[in-house]
């Protein structure tokens, strides 16, 4: 059976994130699983655009974006985030709390465009080797987005779901592949959650 060609997209995570954040329900989510959890959202986001387009699912690929990007999220996004969140409010801050924004936000941008290189090079990389022969099947119904959000409560799976049916027919794909069932340890499906 031949393999499609595998797409990566080429335009931006950024609006893709902005799109997806400003869903009803998303930001809120997002901050919760960022805060109560640890979740890094930039990762959640680009593993959905993952998801969305169909790439297909390598430990090792994911493995290695978090390697590269968490020194700079925990150096300087985390951070700055922290800075911005403790300044008090009120007139004499505003500024001050305003262009830390900018820098976190900038931060996050950063973060963003290293995760879209490393989308690209994994492309490369999966052109140059021979995929049927470094293909593991076991991963074939496994998600980037499922991956992120391994730790967290079946609540915050069902959430994230109700937020991508909001959007409709542009998270379509990302949401077929978060309702795939997950292996149990015998191989059977398991239940439908992310």
């Amino acid at each position: 059976m031949p393999l499609k060609k595998v797409q990566i997209p080429r335009r931006s995570l950024w609006p893709f994130n902005l799109a997806l954040y400003q869903t009803p329900g998303m930001e809120s989510l997002c901050i919760e699983l960022q805060d109560r959890h640890g979740i890094n959202v930039n990762v959640l986001l680009w593993a959905l655009w993952l998801d969305q387009h169909g790439v297909p699912y390598r430990r090792d690929f994911y493995d290695r974006a978090q390697r590269t990007i968490h020194p700079w999220h925990s150096a300087v996004v985390v951070p700055l985030r922290r800075w911005r969140r403790r300044l008090p409010k009120g007139r004499f801050t505003l500024g001050l709390r305003r262009q830390v924004g900018k820098l976190e936000l900038w931060a996050e941008k950063k973060e963003l465009a290293r995760l879209q290189r490393l989308t690209a090079e994994f492309e490369r990389e999966l052109l140059l080797q021979s995929l049927p022969a470094s293909f593991d099947a076991s991963s074939a119904n496994k998600s980037y987005a499922r991956e992120v959000l391994a730790d967290c409560l079946d609540n915050y799976q069902v959430r994230l779901r109700e937020v991508l049916v909001r959007r409709g027919d542009a998270a379509a794909s990302a949401l077929q592949r978060l309702q795939r069932p997950l292996p149990t340890s015998d191989g059977s499906g398991g239940a439908d959650k992310i």
